[in-house]
């Protein structure tokens, strides 16, 4: 999954506002074994610290109700079971989303539907502070879009990146368009003290995991997936500075990658 070719090139970083672009090199980086068993272990650890939150809340519900006595207020007993299918549905969600972002089966080859991917992000967020807009023109029943197996899982890693982006909540808002030969990805991040930490941004940029955390491996695999698809990314505002109340992130990936998924897998 995280193998490539030695034909794909590294993506390009950069600020459109910013004097000083943020750039990657496009001759450094090479996932060897060492590097893709690194990568495996972080996102395992990253997965079930995402993952513990809600199982914790379904196991202390069902003790709670193991507890209860038959003169127990039937208010709390609806209390408990209203904390346990909401735990259960934000678990449920996090690992449809996981599945498709990691897995390498997760989608079909033929890629998702927009409505499919749309419902993922959405499950994802379910419980969290953070408001979910999809703004895609083309989302219609009878439109049929698709987007790849690769194109969603970076859109999906971008919105991972856009939650870590706010951490008193705020608005996500996703735009797809497929225009000629290249498929545009618009993420826009509004709300409060907006700011990508630093140790995020150089995992985007690093070229080699030494430095990766589980905090910051899914921004590493995005950029793998970035290098995999020949795809240009670009930030705009909370990037330097310190925190602001807008962040735009904007992903060109022409539509050749889809010959290079199939080079590069």
């Amino acid at each position: 999954m995280l193998t490539q070719s030695s034909d794909c090139q590294q993506p390009t970083f950069k600020l459109p506002s910013s004097p000083r672009p943020l750039r990657v090199d496009a001759t450094q980086r090479a996932v060897d074994d060492a590097i893709a068993l690194k990568i495996g272990q972080l996102l395992c650890s990253r997965l079930c610290h995402d993952l513990i939150g809600p199982t914790a809340a379904i196991n202390a519900g069902g003790e709670l109700m193991g507890d209860d006595d038959d003169d127990d207020d039937d208010e709390d007993n609806d209390d408990v079971r209203d904390l346990i299918v909401d735990s259960a549905r934000q678990l449920a969600g996090r690992l449809t989303f996981f599945r498709i972002a990691f897995g390498q089966g997760g989608a079909r080859s033929g890629g998702l539907p927009f409505a499919e991917v749309r419902e993922l992000a959405a499950g994802y967020l379910h419980g969290s502070r953070v408001q979910f807009e999809w703004e895609d023109e083309e989302d219609k029943p009878s439109s049929g879009a698709m987007l790849s197996g690769d194109n969603t899982r970076l859109l999906l890693c971008l919105i991972m990146l856009a939650t870590d982006a706010l951490p008193r909540g705020g608005r996500v808002s996703v735009r797809i368009h497929q225009r000629g030969k290249e498929t545009l990805l618009s993420i826009m991040v509004a709300g409060r003290s907006i700011h990508l930490a630093n140790d995020v941004i150089e995992a985007l940029q690093a070229t080699e995991a030494t430095a990766v955390t589980p905090r910051t491996v899914h921004a590493f695999y995005l950029s793998c997936l970035a290098t995999r698809l020949h795809a240009s990314i670009a930030f705009d505002g909370a990037i330097e500075g310190g925190p602001a109340d807008r962040l735009e992130m904007q992903v060109r990936v022409p539509q050749s990658s889809v010959a290079a998924e199939r080079l590069c897998a």
